[in-house]
C-alpha cells in the first residue's frame, strides 16, 4: 500500500517546494484536483471496508423489530428451553397419511448414519458436492429478510425492489443421500464452546450473515451480540459460549501482473492467527 501512496507524497512535496520557492501559492483548481484524486483513490481502495463497517454498525444499533417477529422469537425460545422439536421451518413434519404423499427422492429408506447425524442415507459415505438444486416450496424459506436484523441493506433483494421470492425455495439435493432440514438447536449445540470463522470476500460475508440469521432466533436478546473491529465481525452467543466470526480478506493471492505487487499473504495469515488467539 505504501507503494501506491509514495508517488502521491513525492508529487505533493515537489509542487509545494516549487511554488514556495517562487513565492506563489498553488492554483485553487490544482489543489482541488489533487485532493479529489486522493479522495477517489482512498475510496477505491478502502470503500468496501468502509461500507461494510458502517452498514454493520447501523444494523447493530437498530432495535425496531415487528411485533410478529418478537412473538415468533419468544415461541422459538420456549421450544428450545423445553427441549422439544423446533419450529416446522427447521424440522418439517411429514404429511398426513391420508393426504397424497409425493414420490420419495431415494429408493432406499432414510436412516441416520453412525458417523454424521447431519446426513441421512442408505450408506455412511456421501458426496455432498455431487447433486443438483431442487424446488422445495413446502419447507422453504428457512427465514425471511425482515426477520433478521443483521442482513446488510446492500444485500437485501426485497428492500431493493425484487418482486418475486422464487429464489428462496431452492435447496441442494446430493445424489445418493438426503440432507435433513436445517436444525438450529442441533447446530448451536455443536458450536457450544467453539469458534467458527468465515474468511474471504463479499461471498463469504453473505454466507456468514445468512448463517447468523439461521441461528439468532433461538438465542435470547441479552445473550447475543455482534461487534465489528476493523476487518473483523464477531457474533457471540453467550449462553452457548460460542462465536461466529468473519474476517474480511479479499486479497488472498499474489499478483502476477507486469507491475508485480506483493500482497503479503503470509503476513495476512499471521495477523489473522494472532487476532484469533486474542
Amino acid at each position: 500500500m505504501k507503494q501506491l501512496f509514495n508517488p502521491l507524497v513525492s508529487c505533493f512535496s515537489l509542487l509545494l517546494r516549487k511554488h514556495s520557492s517562487n513565492g506563489r501559492r498553488l492554483p485553487p483548481f490544482l489543489c482541488f484536483g489533487l485532493l479529489g484524486f486522493t479522495f477517489f483513490l482512498v475510496v477505491f481502495i478502502y470503500g468496501e471496508d468502509f461500507h461494510c463497517f458502517f452498514s454493520i454498525q447501523q444494523h447493530h444499533r437498530a432495535t425496531v423489530v415487528s411485533s410478529n417477529f418478537q412473538q415468533s422469537r419468544q415461541h422459538y425460545l420456549r421450544l428450545d428451553q423445553d427441549s422439544v422439536n423446533p419450529h416446522p421451518l427447521y424440522n418439517p413434519q411429514l404429511p398426513n397419511s391420508s393426504s397424497k404423499s409425493p414420490q420419495p427422492i431415494l429408493k432406499t429408506a432414510l436412516v441416520p448414519t453412525k458417523k454424521n447425524d447431519l446426513v441421512v442415507g442408505a450408506e455412511e459415505e456421501c458426496d455432498l458436492f455431487s447433486g443438483k438444486w431442487v424446488w422445495d416450496e413446502l419447507n422453504r424459506p428457512l427465514y425471511e429478510e425482515s426477520e433478521c436484523p443483521y442482513i446488510q441493506q446492500q444485500f437485501s433483494c426485497q428492500a431493493h425492489g425484487r418482486p418475486d421470492k422464487d429464489y428462496l425455495f431452492w435447496k441442494w439435493q446430493p445424489h445418493g443421500c438426503s440432507l435433513p432440514s436445517f436444525n438450529a438447536s442441533l447446530m448451536l449445540e455443536k458450536l457450544r464452546g467453539k469458534r467458527m470463522l468465515f474468511i474471504g470476500d463479499s461471498l463469504n460475508r453473505g454466507q456468514f450473515f445468512s448463517f447468523v440469521c439461521l441461528l439468532h432466533r433461538l438465542i435470547p436478546e441479552h445473550a447475543k451480540s455482534m461487534t465489528t473491529f476493523e476487518s473483523f465481525t464477531v457474533f457471540r452467543a453467550e449462553n452457548y459460549n460460542a462465536t461466529i466470526e468473519f474476517h474480511w480478506a479479499p486479497f488472498l493471492l499474489e499478483s502476477n501482473s507486469d507491475n508485480r505487487a506483493n500482497l503479503q499473504t503470509k503476513k495476512k495469515k499471521e495477523n489473522c492467527s494472532q487476532r484469533m488467539d486474542e
